[in-house]
Formats: structure tokens, sequence, C-alpha cells
């Protein structure tokens, strides 16, 4: 019987009922099958609740009221759930209980945070049995990680946007300027040296079709996919 509703012979929303699976009549039950409604034309029904626990198994090949109101009671416990109390529960079934500590005690829907690789990682617990004090979020026996998280990926350059390159400019390892339509990168510290594909001074970030303009404010009367990087000061 339910908790939050009592008043129904079923289990859910604190647990799905196990609902009779009806068949059809066979040779190795149609004796008690027999049985049973020989019994009912004698109104014997004390022989029928006898042969009912006897058999337990003709409850898949027999419609009565018990059957029925189990199913008429489980729809309805569905109906109620879905129509008012869903929200709550959905709203309140998890708990958050903050980091994860190892000396606590937690249920099923318990939500915690714990490290992992150096990242925060959310973790739900999934388990109807007890979980054992001390089990790590990462076992998946008794815990879900709700976190999404990717390998980590190589790191970027750390540019410094310098602008169209100048002669007269001197540049550090990691400057980026614009010529001929790309973008270079230094890699040695230098003066006047022009950025090229055979230069040992730059490397080349990106080569594209369109102009580069890199500047402190937009340019004015720029063509569609002409490409602005901003001087950030």
């Amino acid at each position: 019987m339910s908790v939050t509703y009592p008043d129904l012979v079923s289990s859910f929303p604190e647990k799905v009922d196990d609902h009779y699976i009806y068949k059809d009549v066979d040779i190795t039950v149609k004796p008690f099958i027999d049985q049973y409604y020989q019994y009912y034309n004698n109104n014997d029904f004390a022989s029928i609740q006898e042969l009912l626990n006897l058999h337990p198994e003709l409850n898949n090949y027999i419609l009565n009221a018990k059957s029925l109101q189990r199913s008429h009671d489980g729809n309805i416990a569905v109906q109620r759930f879905c129509e008012g109390y869903y929200k709550d529960y959905v709203v309140h079934v998890m708990k958050f209980k903050g980091t994860f500590d190892p000396t606590a005690k937690y249920t099923k829907y318990n939500v915690v945070k714990y490290v992992v690789d150096g990242g925060i990682q959310t973790y739900i617990a999934i388990s109807d049995n007890d979980i054992p004090i001390g089990t790590l979020p990462t076992n998946e026996d008794f815990w879900y990680c709700a976190t999404m998280r990717g390998e980590q990926g190589a790191s970027g350059l750390g540019l410094s946007v310098r602008g169209i390159w100048n002669s007269l400019t001197p540049y550090y390892v990691n400057d980026c300027v614009s010529w001929n339509n790309s973008l270079w990168y230094a890699t040695i510290e230098h003066t006047n040296k022009v950025p090229n594909d055979l230069s040992t001074y730059w490397e080349k970030v990106a080569d594209l079709p369109n102009p580069i303009i890199v500047s402190t404010t937009q340019p004015d009367a720029q063509n569609v996919d002409d490409i602005w990087c901003e001087i950030l000061e």
C-alpha cells in the first residue's frame, strides 16, 4: 500500500506495482480453472480462496474484482501523482548535501559535490539499498555522475595582438600581427623581420582570403566577410 495514497490498493509512487500478466488458458491450468468455476457455481467462495492460495499462478488467467481493483487503483494513483503531487515531488525529491563527506550517511536522491581530476563534479545517489558510509561517489553501483565533462584539451597560445606588422616595431615571443591577409605570431624576439612562410621568426596562425584589419576602432566601409581584430587597451 502506498504511503502517499493509503486509500488505494497501489504501491505507487513509492514503488512500481507488480501487475498480473494475463495469459490464455492452456491444458496445464484448465483443470484448476474448471475447479474454480465449479466452486463458483456452488457458491463455495472459501474453496475458491483456498484454490487461489495454493495456485497463485491462476491470477494470470482469471479476471476478478481483485485484479480489476489493482489496475483501477494503479491508474488513479498515476493520475493523482501527475495532476498535483508531481511538481512538488520533482522539486523536493533531490536533497543537496554539499561537498561529499566520507563520514556521512547518504540515501537515494542525495546530491553531493566531489572533486575528480582537479574538477568539481556532481553525483546523485541512486541505490535503493543502504549506501555504506564512506562509499565514494565514483562507485557506480551507488552513485550517478550528473556532470558532463570532456577530456582536457591542449593549452592554447597566449597571443598578444600588435596590429599590422611594422618594420620599426620590436616584437616579442607570441606577439601577433597581420600581414598579407594572414595572421602571424612571433617565435623569436626580433625587429624588422618580414612575416613569411620561410621565416624562422614568425609562424602563421591563419591564412584567410579576406582582408584582416587590426586596430583599436572598427574601420569604416568594411565589406561583407572582412575581418577586423580589435586591440583592447
